[in-house]
């Protein structure tokens, strides 16, 4: 009967494998063992359940071995009941007490061996899954101090555990990182935290690193530990140092490709971290190029551009001390249109010949000079002290240099390479948007110039007198209306041509333009007829400038022969002669009829003729 309840269960619980009859199947065994033992008839064999359930234990979890080292008594309970006692207590006690001590020991060891395992299997993919051929990338930052440093405290923690596993794994005294380091071996990091920092330079580190291949030592030595073993630590084809152990048995082939394997691990995490670090300050970075991109793209002034591309490249690049400025080419001479750190005003200009800067504004190149103590040749305009380096990028966009920017440092070597590249995507983004705002601004003047004169259109002549007009409702301030029209000027065109009629409108839109102040609004009226708003004017500085223009545009001289050109001017004054735009260039233009009708090169003020 038991042996078919316990085949039963077998089947259900090895073949089946419902694990839930498990405990079910071991009592059956546990019975069959008892029946055994009773048809034997040999008191002595019942010992047998002592290494029944230690032989359980290393297989099944305490939950399972627990309760069947209990069921132990009830089934020795025919002995129990013929009066031995003491010797049966004794025999059910040491089997119940070797069952539950060693189901709990076994179980403890097997927790801390998954444990190791899952560690090691988690260390290994995490290798696995970088690429070892990648190339270092070379990135530092001062304002990055921080975050390097955490990294690297994050980096030795990781390879502190793995140097623990490595001990462990080895059986050996210490495990040891070792790194180059100014072209000594050091130790980083240790399972003994009282080695970390001190020089290893011993021969067997640097056969190892040398022949990039594991060396042990199995000698006798002097230091108590006399077995060593070392495993290079490689990035790609490069060595960057060595993984360690010391121990008194010596070392195998087996934990030669074990301590391979940890070495694998711990470069790997070095390069991952180093990776992620480099990642991060790429990022930000890119971050501060993407600030410093929007800034430039947010203004259409050429001037708010130049700031806003100077604080970018500061925020690129930042020094304890640097200068930084932007020379804009002007009549021939660069001036510098915004700048920080140099001991000049803004509106300075300069000739760029015979200077390092000046074969830049040729050449269109960048120019990065990264030591200027062994600078012989000027390399600035003007004096800049002993600096260290500097870098001159030129702005073009199609073919036409908008600008230079120059970046001093007294630091030798400034700048990384990363940062120089991104100083030059920034310079295209800044001059792509200088363009934008030249354009702008040449889109704006045509919008409110004539095309010929280059005065100012009738449209923008109506807006600022109308403005005039609202300021003069706050402000009692007099103004001046000057219409002029230039004498016979269709006899011009019909005698001498429209290219000569071109030509005397230019001329004359010349003589206003240098005659009136720059607070003063010159304009187009129309045809032959020009208007010139004087501000702060009243009838008597009207009529002076009425006959300053007048005279100077008499004695002007044309290329052609015998051409002689006269204009008349009237003038009208608000609010004496006027209370709105349209009245006061209706009196205006009374006055200059009255001047041609009264013999033309003459000028007339509305007050004298009404």
């Amino acid at each position: 009967m038991c042996s078919f309840i316990g085949a039963s269960y077998s089947y259900l619980s090895f073949v089946r494998r419902q694990k839930k009859y498990t405990l079910e199947t071991l009592l059956s065994f546990s019975l069959l063992l008892a029946g055994l033992l009773q048809l034997s008839g040999r008191n002595w064999l019942h010992i047998a359940y002592l290494p029944f359930l230690v032989v359980l234990s290393t297989v099944y979890r305490p939950a399972i071995i627990v309760p069947l080292s209990l069921a132990v008594p009830f089934l020795e309970i025919r002995h129990f009941a013929k009066g031995a006692f003491a010797e049966e207590a004794s025999l059910v006690g040491a089997a119940i007490l070797s069952g539950v001590l060693s189901s709990v020991i076994l179980s403890r060891v097997r927790r801390e061996r998954d444990s190791l395992k899952k560690r090691l299997d988690s260390l290994k993919e995490e290798a696995e899954q970088i690429d070892v051929g990648t190339p270092a990338i070379s990135i530092s930052s001062e304002g990055l101090a921080s975050q390097h440093l955490s990294a690297a405290n994050e980096a030795n923690n990781e390879i502190q555990e793995v140097l623990l596993l490595v001990r462990h794994a080895l059986s050996c005294d210490s495990a040891d990182m070792i790194v180059l380091k100014d072209g000594f071996s050091q130790v980083r990091c240790s399972s003994d935290p009282s080695r970390q920092g001190l020089a290893c330079n011993e021969e067997l580190v640097v056969s190892c690193m040398r022949e990039k291949h594991w060396s042990a030592f199995n000698g006798p030595g002097d230091d108590g530990n006399p077995c060593r073993i070392a495993a290079p630590l490689m990035d790609g084809d490069i060595v960057t140092g060595a993984l360690t152990a010391r121990r008194s048995k010596p070392f195998r082939e087996k934990d030669a490709r074990t301590a391979e394997m940890f070495a694998l691990l711990i470069a790997g995490i070095v390069k991952r971290h180093r990776i992620h670090s480099q990642l991060r300050k790429e990022h930000l970075m890119l971050k501060k190029l993407k600030e410093g991109g929007s800034r430039l793209i947010s203004s259409l002034r050429t001037e708010d551009i130049a700031g806003s591309l100077i604080d970018a490249a500061y925020s690129i690049a930042p020094q304890k001390r640097v200068s930084i400025a932007l020379f804009a080419p002007k009549d021939g001479r660069f001036e510098i249109l915004r700048q920080i750190g140099f001991p000049l005003r803004e509106t300075e200009s300069f000739d760029l010949r015979n200077t390092r800067i000046g074969l830049v504004s040729k050449s269109r190149e960048p120019d990065y000079i990264s030591d200027l103590r062994n600078e012989r040749n000027p390399v600035l305009p003007f004096r800049v002290g002993s600096e260290g380096s500097v870098f001159m990028l030129p702005l073009s966009y199609e073919k036409e240099l908008l600008g230079i920017l120059v970046f001093l440092s007294p630091s030798v070597n400034a700048l990384r390479p990363y940062q120089i590249e991104l100083l030059k995507v920034l310079g295209n983004q800044a001059a792509s948007s200088m363009a934008n705002a030249r354009f702008h601004a040449e889109i704006e003047r045509m919008a409110v110039t004539d095309g010929l004169t280059g005065l100012f259109n009738h449209r923008n002549f109506q807006e600022r007198l109308s403005e005039e007009f609202k300021r003069l409702q706050r402000f009692p301030e007099p103004f001046s209306l000057l219409l002029i029209d230039i004498d016979f000027f269709k006899k011009i065109n019909d005698v001498h041509g429209h290219p000569a009629g071109d030509e005397v409108l230019r001329s004359v839109a010349r003589v206003i333009k240098e005659a009136v102040r720059d607070v003063d609004v010159a304009a187009r009226y129309g045809g032959e007829e020009f208007s010139v708003i004087l501000l702060g004017t009243n009838h008597e500085g009207a009529l002076n400038m009425a006959e300053r223009l007048r005279t100077s545009v008499g004695k002007r001289e044309f290329d052609i022969a015998d051409l002689k050109v006269t204009v008349s001017v009237g003038a009208a004054t608000a609010p004496y002669d006027a209370g709105s735009k349209e009245e006061l260039i209706e009196k205006a233009d009374k006055a200059l009829y009255h001047a041609k009708r009264n013999g033309r090169n003459r000028c007339v003020l509305w007050r004298e003729i009404k």
